[in-house]
């Protein structure tokens, strides 16, 4: 028989409560981690299928730098690629310099032997920091530096236009790079460094060292405490980097919705030069 007395009802134990007492449990931090993983691969391979690559390329941006907000101490390694890159163009224009300056002394024989195995050495640091990527940047990347020239994109032409580099002039020398570089100096392509010769041939002097040790500091030079972190800004650098950065790096514009590939194409100057005629000059003509 039952208690008739108001006696407290004893505590039942977490084991002894019915299905209908238990909160349903609220999910792991790694599992909502997992959802959102999953969620977002199911979000890329749809853009894949579509052929938004500007969408495709901001979503795989958008998770890595979701990726770095919530892992604020993994290494960035796309800035230390990038600067690498920079490095290897310095390089292979340097040797394009002396080789076609017809020099044949023993100092320049023993300068193309340095750069040589300088860029051996600069290969191997390359390959390392992509090594490092995050997944869906090393997707993006992949993919955006699958075509050839992919930098002739308009706003890497641009940048070469305002340095005054060959683009400026419609040599030919940028656009020309992927086609006239030996398979194994194919990481030097790129627009104009401070070693190109066809550029200090235009300005009719070279800077100094201590000239260029400036520049290259002022191109990379950081923001201590700026204010923004992610994919995007974690390294810190000086907008214009950052800009240069991106469309190395990911290809897209944001804000511009332009399809990457889209962006790619020669100076309107080197079609001048080479006496190729636009489509307007030819629907000119034609009426």
């Amino acid at each position: 028989m039952g208690c008739y007395c108001s006696c407290p009802e004893p505590r039942r134990s977490s084991s002894d409560k019915k299905p209908s007492d238990r909160r349903p449990s609220e999910k792991r931090p790694s599992d909502k981690k997992d959802d959102f993983l999953s969620e977002a691969h199911d979000v890329e391979r749809r853009l894949e299928s579509s052929g938004n690559i500007y969408a495709l390329q901001q979503h795989r941006f958008n998770m890595c730098e979701t990726d770095m907000s919530e892992f604020p101490k993994i290494p960035n390694t796309s800035y230390n690629l990038f600067d690498v890159e920079q490095e290897l163009r310095e390089l292979v224009q340097e040797e394009l310099s002396i080789r076609e300056n017809r020099i044949s002394n023993s100092a320049a024989a023993d300068r193309l032997q340095h750069l040589k195995s300088q860029y051996q050495f600069l290969s191997l640091k390359w390959l390392f920091y992509l090594s490092n990527f995050a997944a869906a940047q090393w997707r993006a990347f992949d993919l955006w530096r699958s075509h050839p020239q992919w930098y002739m994109h308009s706003q890497l032409v641009d940048d070469c236009v305002g340095r005054q580099g060959c683009c400026a002039r419609g040599c030919g020398c940028c656009l020309n790079r992927s086609h006239n570089l030996d398979a194994s100096r194919s990481l030097g392509v790129g627009h104009c460094t401070l070693e190109c010769g066809c550029c200090a041939r235009a300005r009719g002097f070279e800077f100094s060292e201590s000239q260029k040790t400036d520049l290259k500091d002022l191109y990379q030079s950081k923001w201590e405490g700026a204010p923004w972190n992610g994919a995007y800004g974690q390294d810190r650098r000086n907008f214009h980097c950052m800009k240069i950065h991106q469309v190395s790096i990911w290809g897209f514009v944001p804000g511009s919705g332009k399809n990457p590939f889209d962006m790619i194409n020669a100076p309107p100057s080197y079609d001048q030069s080479e006496g190729k005629k636009s489509k307007d000059d030819e629907s000119i003509e034609e009426a």
